[in-house]
């Protein structure tokens, strides 16, 4: 057995309509420009898109898109959204969505502190870990499956979380 210490302070905001809070949250966080990522257009059919992003303008978070997130991510995406990253300045990510577009909003935001390309970080010769990570995820689609296959537990209807 290895001796350590684990330490991760997130903040679980769950309940209804906790989305709409989401840019009180990122303005607290000191974040105010972020990329916001998602998949096709499941968020705006339902109505979360528009409610995400009003509270983003509410609280003057400024925003840049980086939509188009499969079911399973490709490294093009994710190194698009590198790219999109650093070319915007955004100093957060906000993944909206379920557990692919969390995924692809992770590896982006390791991708967008690094020097190196994202993939050495996949095929472990980058074993430097970038600093500085904030990610949220507001998710309800898809939870049922990935419980069901064991995978990530999703709150319903908004679950918020942001690494300190």
């Amino acid at each position: 057995m290895f001796d350590f210490t684990f330490h991760n302070p997130t903040r679980i905001i769950f309940g209804k309509d906790t989305e709409t809070r989401i840019g009180q949250e990122l303005k607290q966080a000191g974040l105010g420009r972020v990329l916001l990522v998602y998949g096709r257009e499941s968020i705006k059919r339902s109505g979360l898109y528009d409610r995400v992003t009003q509270s983003l303008k509410t609280n003057n978070i400024a925003w840049v898109e980086h939509a188009g997130v499969s079911s399973n991510p490709l490294l093009s995406h994710v190194r698009a959204g590198v790219e999109l990253a650093k070319k915007a300045g955004v100093d957060g990510l906000l993944a909206v969505g379920g557990g692919s577009v969390l995924d692809e909003a992770k590896a982006i935001a390791v991708g967008a502190l690094a020097a190196d390309d994202i993939w050495h970080y996949f095929i472990g010769t980058e074993d430097r870990r970038p600093a500085g990570l904030h990610g949220t995820d507001h998710s309800r689609h898809r939870q049922r499956d990935e419980r069901q296959r064991g995978g990530h537990q999703r709150g319903h209807p908004a679950e918020i979380c942001h690494p300190q």
